[in-house]
C-alpha cells in the first residue's frame, strides 16, 4: 500500500469493543506440565490356559506291609508301581528308597539295581544296594525322564536286579513316587 492516510472502519465484537485486523501468529510457547493420568481401561480377553496338570503316585510300605521285591537276576523287568495317565506329553520324575534284605554268610550281598520308567524304555537307571549284613542296606534311585503318547496310557517303573540269586533278589521297595507333569511341549535338543 503507499504512504498515506487511510481510512479504516472498525466493527463493534460480541462485547461492543472494535478491534484490528488480527496479526501474524506469536512463537510457539514452551510446553506445558503433563496432564494427570487417565482412568485404566477395559480387561483385555483372557490369554490361553497354561499347563498346570500334575499326577503323583506314592507308596510308603515302611508301616503298612513289605513293598514288591525286585525281579531277580535272570528275570525280565517287573513292575513295583504305576501312574495312569491321559494322551500327551510329560515331564516324569521317580524316587525309589530299596531295602537289601541279603544276609548270607561269607558272600557279597550287594545288588545292583536297575530301573526304568516306561514309555521311556530307552532310558536305564543303575544303582548298588549294599547288603542287608553292612550299615547301608538301602539306596535311594532317583531320576527324570520325558515322554510323550497319543492316547491315555499306564506309565509304569519297572525294575530287576543284574546280580544276586535267581530265586529271589531280597531286594524290597520301601517307598516309591513317581511325579508326571503334563507340558505343552517336548523338545529335544
Amino acid at each position: 500500500m503507499p504512504e498515506g492516510l487511510y481510512r479504516a472502519e472498525l466493527e463493534p465484537d460480541r462485547n461492543g469493543e472494535t478491534a484490528g485486523t488480527a496479526g501474524p501468529a506469536g512463537p510457539q510457547g514452551a510446553t506445558g506440565p503433563q496432564g494427570a493420568t487417565g482412568p485404566q481401561g477395559p480387561q483385555g480377553p483372557a490369554g490361553p490356559s497354561g499347563t498346570s496338570q500334575a499326577y503323583t503316585l506314592l507308596k510308603d510300605y515302611a508301616t503298612a506291609q513289605p513293598g514288591p521285591q525286585i525281579a531277580p537276576q535272570g528275570s525280565r523287568f517287573q513292575p513295583v508301581g504305576s501312574l495312569s495317565l491321559p494322551a500327551g506329553s510329560y515331564l516324569a520324575e521317580v524316587t525309589l528308597n530299596v531295602v537289601n534284605e541279603a544276609t548270607a554268610s561269607g558272600q557279597d550281598n550287594h545288588r545292583v539295581i536297575a530301573c526304568i520308567l516306561t514309555p521311556s524304555d530307552d532310558e536305564e537307571t543303575i544303582t548298588v544296594v549294599n547288603g542287608g549284613d553292612t550299615d547301608g542296606g538301602a539306596a535311594t534311585l532317583s531320576f527324570s525322564t520325558a515322554f510323550s503318547e497319543s492316547q491315555a496310557f499306564t506309565s509304569s517303573l519297572i525294575c530287576k536286579a543284574f546280580d544276586g540269586g535267581s530265586d529271589q533278589s531280597q531286594v524290597s521297595v520301601f517307598t516309591l513316587r513317581i511325579n508326571a507333569l503334563a507340558v505343552d511341549n517336548l523338545n529335544s535338543q
